[in-house]
């Protein structure tokens, strides 16, 4: 029987999300419509990859060993907006109620979790994997079983690398 594990880029697929969703809130007035859009890519992929295997990676809010390498890594980006980074944990704790597994590394981006996992399952016969994320660096990792399913507008829309 052939499996095929989904990895989600947690951190892309908020941050996709936030940006492409108008502003939903919940009763208390904080805002939501990134936790509504991540839940939304994960139900919508579930229906159309038909998963045997999941999990999601996340980004850790430390340096990695590329701030260690290189001093300036990531020193033009804006800081994180707080409408967006209030959503994060609410994310969190969606994947943990909902019994996904959640893998993060101290030294290392959700990037390069998802690229070892990738490596590690591809080289399981009969599994093939699927990365969902936004970002378009991560095309590199394409093979004959490791495809990107990325969201081309907003949410709504996903092309399959």
């Amino acid at each position: 029987m052939s499996k095929k594990l989904i990895l989600i880029d947690g951190h892309a697929i908020i941050h996709r999300a936030y940006h492409a969703l108008p502003v939903l809130t919940n009763r208390t007035g904080q805002q939501t419509n990134a936790v509504y859009g991540f839940v939304s890519m994960l139900l919508r992929v579930i229906s159309e990859l038909k998963p045997t295997h999941f999990a999601v990676t996340f980004d850790l809010p430390i340096p990695t060993f590329r701030h260690e390498a290189y001093i300036a890594y990531q020193a033009h980006r804006p800081p994180m907006e707080e409408d967006l980074s209030s959503q994060i944990e609410l994310v969190h704790e969606v994947v943990k109620s909902s019994g996904l597994p959640a893998y993060t590394s101290e030294r290392f981006e959700a990037d390069d979790v998802i690229g070892t996992l990738a490596k590690q399952a591809g080289k399981q016969k009969g599994t093939n994997v699927v990365i969902v994320t936004g970002d378009r660096d991560i095309l590199q990792l394409v093979n004959k079983k490791v495809k990107v399913y990325t969201p081309i507008r907003g949410i709504s829309e996903a092309r399959l690398f």
